[in-house]
């Protein structure tokens, strides 16, 4: 059951995390996001600002990308 309080694009990503089978602290540091933040929005603590929202939108449409961006540096 999803909580009312939590952005939609927040529940696709943890369903993503979930079945790229990363904790919190992994799918962060692969999509070059901070921990403590990731965590907080997921759990519904913070709310993303609207450019952190496009990007968790751009993660879940194509996180082998995302990834490979941010591996480059």
């Amino acid at each position: 059951m999803s909580d009312p309080e939590i952005d939609p694009i927040i529940l696709r990503a943890r369903e993503l995390r979930e079945m790229l089978h990363l904790t919190q602290r992994e799918f962060a540091e692969r999509f070059g996001l901070k921990f403590q933040t990731y965590a907080q929005w997921e759990r519904g603590h913070r709310r993303p600002d609207e450019t952190a929202l496009v990007l968790l939108r751009v993660i879940t449409a194509a996180p082998g990308i995302v990834a490979a961006i941010v591996k480059e540096g």
